[in-house]
């Protein structure tokens, strides 16, 4: 039976799997319990997986950033009971609670030792709380069509196709994995009947990661050749064998070459299928061996997917949003190709930043971006993960950063956003650079056309908080996450204020529009002072520090330039209010402090006297009762997060989680837990990451 649908996750997952493996490694799983196979399991049982050296318990995976071990299971399995190591490390544990009469898969991808080994290969079991396991399988041979010979260690997976959910029904996830031998032969035990189907994936370049625009080798089941995923039917619990397929390099291409074939494949699935979204990796030219193709019916008012890897199709349900919500407002059928528009982004500063990071990546989007895409929500990046873009086309952690690169615009504008992004090993850890392109004209940077000064949005942010937070008074003016423009617009303000009972409630605004509001943190603010009236506006402080920056956006293609408006921003004058600038790149950093009553320069620091390594100290008092302070130094700007282990290595607290500049900062622990209650004496381990790396150190509790 054939059938049209690839559920993204198959892509995802198998990618997924080979993220966290490096095959030079040499940690592997020595015994599991149950074993594989094992029938008539308890519904209360210790789940145990022995390895061949001790594990790093502070270690975190991609696709679990809570966890030292990356697993999935089908079906879910509970949260367990308890968890823990063995105390050499070698064993991990957790008491975990099934259901009854359920046959489990559990997929282990990644772990790794205290040597730094990482987990050799993925490692499955199955196991049944039944009296039997089903007894089909599917079995074959991987060819490698880039060499002609057999894809020997290949990853084989299989997930279930069910014609009868229909195309937007829910995906079932995994339900087999193995590896090929030396001969590209596979077989996947213990397969219920059910169509099913099937993806391989080789790790070819030998770095741990399938990147298929890298060389790595990628193939689906097509057994007719048609471009699109065929379905396997396993029945009587029987063997399906000669399930053959090729995995290959996929060959680059621009966005729209594969229009042709997608359009009609599109237009089969829903008669009124209007294409909204297209995003890729970007190589030489603007092209990419795979691409994500986003999929509206109105009349159906769902999205589906269309991914084309190389001249393979698959298709998948999305989520249904409901009317005039995201991922709704159809591309132009004029937009501008990948190839233009890479050649447009690297003539406005592309070209230069490779010069600076030949080994950097970039991203192209194009969307009609609207007021509610890429707000960065919590909530959306879970849909845009669960879709399986955020892992298939964005490095994971950068989410949507290229799309809300564009700003929340609105009116629903054609943009492409081309993003590169470079990770270092050492300083200066990262650089990035955004270029915004109208997608059918070509015009650089249109979404400036929604960026407003900080004034602009000042009367609708008081007359919320009179309504929201009755006695509230601005402490805190802040542009947008997308930048500071060197005009002084932004596109969107935050305004903080604090109440006389030290709640604080934030505001975003563009254009006079609400996007978000909401009750904040002390922590959070820079100052607790009610900032007077009369201060000067964004642009013109602006160009007062644009003047005495030197050039600083001209010699640093990656600039990044953002302000802060408060008081206690300068040591010398703590009751002044000051317009702090933050001159950002991957190189250097400038900080220049503007008098908002004068407009004059009140302070200036270079990057001469910031940090150039990533530095934890060890907290003081140590051993504490009741709180301790600890400092930690971060070399540039980015994303920091502080997190408390015990010596289980479960997460206590996360003390730290936002954007930081450069600089040196030192945060309280009262000791508490993420739910504030009081934790236990003992040994704590504490550990701050940043772009480019981290440290780690422990403390002692004494109650």
């Amino acid at each position: 039976m054939t059938s049209s649908i690839l559920r993204v996750s198959i892509l995802s997952t198998v990618l997924l799997l080979f993220a966290t493996a490096d095959v030079q490694a040499q940690l592997t799983v020595v015994s599991s319990s149950p074993a594989d196979g094992m029938v008539n399991v308890s519904t209360s049982v210790i789940l145990q997986i022995e390895f061949s050296a001790p594990i790093d318990t502070t270690a975190r995976f991609d696709d679990d950033e809570d966890f030292y071990l990356a697993f999935e299971t089908n079906p879910e399995i509970p949260e367990p009971t308890l968890a823990g190591v063995s105390p050499d490390f070698t064993t991990f544990f957790a008491q975990v609670q099934l259901e009854p009469d359920t046959r489990y898969l559990v997929l282990l991808t990644g772990a790794k030792s205290q040597a730094g080994d990482i987990l050799s290969q993925p490692f499955v079991v199955n196991f049944t709380t039944g009296s039997s396991m089903p007894t089909g399988s599917i079995s074959g041979t991987v060819t490698d069509a880039s060499s002609g010979k057999t894809a020997a260690g290949a990853l084989v997976a299989i997930f279930p196709d069910d014609p009868l959910n229909g195309i937007f029904g829910e995906d079932s996830g995994l339900f087999g994995a193995t590896v090929t031998n030396s001969s590209g032969q596979y077989t996947v035990n213990y397969v219920p009947d059910g169509f099913y189907q099937v993806a391989s994936a080789a790790d070819v370049t030998g770095d741990g990661l399938i990147e298929p625009e890298s060389g790595d080798t990628f193939g689906l089941y097509d057994s007719d050749g048609n471009g699109l995923l065929d379905a396997v039917e396993v029945s009587g619990g029987g063997g399906i064998s000669g399930i053959d397929f090729s995995i290959k390099v996929p060959t680059p291409v621009s966005a729209r070459s594969n229009l042709p074939r997608a359009t009609p494949i599109a237009a089969s699935i829903e008669s009124d299928a209007e294409l909204v979204m297209v995003n890729g990796q970007f190589g030489p030219g603007g092209l990419s061996p795979q691409w994500l193709y986003v999929y509206y019916s109105p009349s159906n008012l769902a999205n589906f997917v269309l991914f084309a890897l190389g001249d393979q199709f698959g298709v998948s349900p999305y989520q249904d949003f409901g009317g005039g919500t995201d991922m709704t407002e159809p591309l132009p059928e004029d937009f501008l190709d990948s190839d233009v528009v890479g050649g447009i982004a690297n003539d406005n500063g592309g070209s230069d930043f490779l010069s600076q990071f030949p080994d950097a990546e970039v991203f192209g989007f194009a969307a009609s971006v609207t007021d509610s895409f890429g707000s960065g929500k919590k909530e959306d990046t879970q849909r845009w993960r669960s879709a399986g873009i955020f892992d298939l086309s964005y490095p994971v952690g950068m989410g949507l950063s290229a799309s809300s690169a564009a700003a929340a615009l609105v009116t629903p504008t054609p943009l492409w956003i081309v993003n590169y992004n470079a990770f270092l090993n050492e300083p200066p850890f990262f650089g990035f650079l955004n270029v915004i392109i109208h997608a059918v004209t070509g015009e650089v940077d249109p979404a400036l056309a929604y960026y407003t000064a900080a004034r602009a949005n000042l009367d609708v942010a008081d007359a919320a908080v009179a309504t929201n937070f009755p006695g509230g008074f601005l402490v805190m003016v802040e542009s947008s996450n997308f930048g500071l423009h060197k005009s002084g617009v932004s596109a969107y303000w935050t305004y903080t204020y604090r109440s006389p009972a030290n709640t604080v409630y934030s505001i975003d605004v563009q254009e006079g529009v609400i996007l978000e509001q909401g009750f904040g943190s002390l922590t959070d603010l820079r100052s607790t002072q009610a900032i007077p009236d009369g201060w000067i506006d964004s642009p013109q402080a602006t160009a007062a520090a644009e003047a005495e920056s030197g050039g600083f956006r001209d010699a640093n293609p990656d600039a990044f330039v953002e302000v802060v408006l408060a008081q206690e921003l300068d040591s010398n004058n703590p009751l002044t209010t000051i317009w702090e600038f933050s001159y950002l790149s991957s190189t250097a950093s400038d900080f220049i402090l503007i008098n908002a009553g004068t407009g004059l320069v009140v302070g200036i620091e270079d990057d001469k006297d910031l940090p150039s390594t990533l530095r934890l100290d060890q907290n003081y008092p140590n051993p504490f009762n009741p709180e301790t302070s600890i400092n930690y130094e971060v070399p540039a700007g980015g994303n920091v997060r502080l997190l408390i282990f015990d010596l289980l290595g479960r997460q206590v607290r996360t003390l730290v989680e936002r954007d930081h500049a450069a600089g040196r900062y030192t945060v309280v622990w009262d000791g508490a837990d993420e739910n504030g209650r009081a934790v236990s004496s003992g040994i704590y381990v504490y550990r701050v990451e940043a772009v480019g790396g981290s440290e780690t150190r422990s403390m002692t509790l004494l109650r």
